[in-house]
């Protein structure tokens, strides 16, 4: 009975942290913006594995920014409010 408490209580804590993160993750992307663009041009060609169209295709906290013709996942840049 005592293990299955110390269980649940364990399977709580993490869920609730995991929320917590998420909601964390979410207020700084929130403040962040794309770094400024290299300036580079070059032949516009869409790679789905350099490219991207929306947030959601990047992974961590990076953001899908204008590079060129195209746009690209990049580490944002965070504003303090």
């Amino acid at each position: 009975m005592k293990v299955t408490i110390v269980c649940l209580l364990v399977v709580s804590i993490s869920l609730a942290s995991a929320g917590n993160l998420k909601n964390i993750l979410q207020n700084r992307r929130a403040t962040a913006t794309c770094p400024p663009s290299s300036g580079m041009a070059g032949i516009c060609v869409f790679d789905p594995n350099v490219n991207c169209l929306s947030n959601t295709e990047c992974h961590g906290d990076k953001l899908c920014c204008p590079e060129g013709c195209g746009s690209v996942c990049k580490k944002p840049v965070y504003h303090h409010h």
